[in-house]
C-alpha cells in the first residue's frame, strides 16, 4: 500500500476519534476505535491496523495504560488540525 494512502487514513481515524469525542491523553477502548472507524467510514483489517501503527509511529497515538487501550496524544491532535 502506498505509503501516502496511509498517512491520509492515519489523518482521517485521528480526526475521526476527536469527532467522536477523544481527548488528548485519555485512554479510549481499542474495540471503541475500531467500531468508529468501521462505522464512520469502512476503515478496517489490515488498512486500519497500518493506520494504527503509522500514527503510533508518528506519536499521534499512544499505548493506554491497559493493554486493550489506546490514547490520542496531544501531537495527533495537533496533526488532525493542521491537515
Amino acid at each position: 500500500m502506498d505509503i501516502r494512502r496511509i498517512n491520509s487514513e492515519a489523518i482521517w481515524l485521528l480526526r475521526m476519534l476527536i469527532v467522536a469525542g477523544a481527548e488528548a491523553e485519555t485512554p479510549l477502548p481499542n474495540a471503541w476505535i475500531q467500531a468508529r472507524a468501521l462505522e464512520a467510514g469502512g476503515l478496517e483489517g489490515e488498512e486500519l491496523e497500518l493506520a494504527l501503527t503509522y500514527a503510533g509511529g508518528k506519536d499521534w497515538l499512544d499505548t493506554g495504560a491497559r493493554p486493550d487501550t489506546t490514547k490520542l496524544t496531544s501531537f495527533g491532535e495537533q496533526a488532525a488540525k493542521s491537515f
